[in-house]
């Protein structure tokens, strides 16, 4: 019955603290993707525990199902590695290679992220580098 929903939401645990919950954002055709948001919940025995806010997470659905955060990552940073150990490249070729390796435009953003990868504008493209 998911797909006659507008927007979906899914509960789970934060990957790095167990303790913590995330609630994420799974489907969203009406407007840009929610922030995922923390939570603890403080046990107050014998009565409803209460919701303690942690604050936003850069986590995804994929993240919280453990569906292979670190792998999925560190594939994309390898990627990233290998198609950008010659120099500079055009930030589409990049998106076009890392799409029909079924690596995900979030996942390859992280990773662009975790490298520190320059992008610069060359005439009408945008491109990206390894650091020095």
């Amino acid at each position: 019955m998911i797909g006659l929903a507008r927007s979906a939401l899914l509960v789970g645990e934060d990957p790095d603290d167990p303790e913590v919950k995330v609630i994420v954002q799974i489907k969203h055709n009406l407007s840009r993707r929610g922030d995922s948001w923390a939570f603890k919940l403080i046990d107050r025995e014998g009565q409803l525990p209460i919701v303690k806010w942690q604050g936003t997470r850069e986590l995804t659905a994929e993240d919280l199902r453990g569906s292979g955060r670190t792998a999925a990552r560190n594939a994309a940073v390898e990627f990233l590695e290998k198609e950008l150990e010659k120099g500079a490249r055009p930030a589409k070729e990049i998106y076009s290679a890392a799409k029909s390796r079924n690596i995900r435009e979030r996942t390859l953003s992280r990773a662009k992220k975790d490298l520190g990868i320059l992008v610069t504008r060359s005439g009408q493209s945008w491109m990206w580098s390894l650091p020095k």
